[in-house]
């Protein structure tokens, strides 16, 4: 089956955003233990009503964007928040879903207005990478920026990574992109809050 691409895995893997295929695909296996900071709690930390939010906020991005309905994006655009702790129990628990993971011990942290990545890949490029990774726009389209790409510790190209993760994000968002109501959006990383909004006209 063709592989969907989640954006909101992107954002993790960012952040932020990479996926779910319909054959219950999922590109993390199993987010290494965070390190806790002062600014909000590790995924594990998280109280079951924070949990129950998580999961609710979840389920509101993915009947608006995995089901790529434009009316639902407009209904839910003040909605697309999340913390990061929400983000790693999301995909912590999204994982246990994966029978071919693209990804394993992976851990997002906040690195003062950037996503710091890391992660074991197993498909596509295989081995241990770090990576800081941005949010931009350019021409009302969402592309990551990504610096201090490192395999095994050692610097390689930010190429190698941002263009296939740039043209998933593309494909993503095409839905939006194609509707002429649509007229961008904005991106804020916020002491560890990440939150898209989608504007229309």
């Amino acid at each position: 089956m063709k592989k969907k691409i989640n954006f909101l895995a992107i954002l993790l893997l960012a952040g932020l955003i990479m996926p779910a295929a319909a054959s219950a695909f999922w590109f993390w296996n199993k987010p290494a233990a965070p390190v806790a900071t002062d600014k909000a709690p590790i995924a594990a930390e998280l109280t079951a009503a924070q949990k129950n939010q998580a999961e609710v906020k979840y389920k509101i991005w993915s009947n608006s964007f995995e089901k790529r309905d434009v009316a639902a994006v407009i209904a839910n655009q003040n909605m697309f928040w999340f913390t990061i702790p929400e983000l790693n129990y999301i995909f912590a628990q999204e994982t246990k879903k994966a029978k071919k993971p693209i990804l394993t011990d992976f851990t997002l942290t906040d690195n003062d207005g950037s996503l710091a990545v890391s992660a074991n890949f197993q498909q596509i490029i295989k081995g241990h990478f770090t990576f800081n990774a941005q949010i931009v726009t350019n021409d009302k389209r969402a592309y990551l920026n990504i610096s201090k790409l490192k395999l095994y510790g050692l610097p390689v190209p930010a190429a190698w990574l941002s263009k296939p993760l740039n043209r998933a994000i593309n494909d993503y968002f095409s839905f939006l992109y194609e509707d002429e109501r649509y007229q961008g959006f904005s991106f804020s990383d916020n002491s560890g809050v990440l939150k898209l909004k989608p504007e229309f006209k």
